[in-house]
């Protein structure tokens, strides 16, 4: 059976294909789709790395193990390993509101110039009057 064999059978089952998986596609579709193996061994030597979170993380993520077939090591490190910063919604949320305060601030900035040219060109039409009078 090869490596996307298992994603293969749930796409089968589902009636999708496989350009079209996402995290809105059947959630055991997903968990397939993101468990499958990209690299044919796994290494040699194994280092621990603890992570905290919360309880309530914890449940989620062994629920979603389970659902998977996978332990939680192999969710954590397929999903690690998937993660693009892009893709997180709160990093592009971020960006948009930096993106809006930025654009607010080169308004004000340019209806500060736009007010100061308008104020100069009234002193030089004055100054000019001045002159067509004098």
């Amino acid at each position: 059976m090869g490596q996307d064999e298992p994603l293969r059978h749930a796409l089968q089952k589902s009636g999708k294909e496989m350009g079209r998986i996402d995290s809105q596609s059947d959630p055991m579709i997903y968990m397939a789709y993101i468990s499958t193996p990209r690299e044919a061994t796994m290494p040699s030597t194994m280092v621990q790395v603890p992570i905290l979170m919360s309880p309530g993380q914890k449940r989620r993520l062994a629920q979603k193990a389970k659902a998977a077939n996978l332990t939680m090591a192999e969710l954590l490190r397929e999903g690690g390993e998937r993660y693009v910063p892009a893709d997180d919604p709160t990093l592009l949320d971020h960006m948009a509101k930096q993106v809006i305060r930025e654009t607010k601030k080169t308004i004000r900035a340019i209806d500060k110039t736009l007010a100061l040219v308008a104020e100069s060109e009234a002193r030089m039409q004055a100054l000019a009057k001045t002159r067509k009078k004098g």
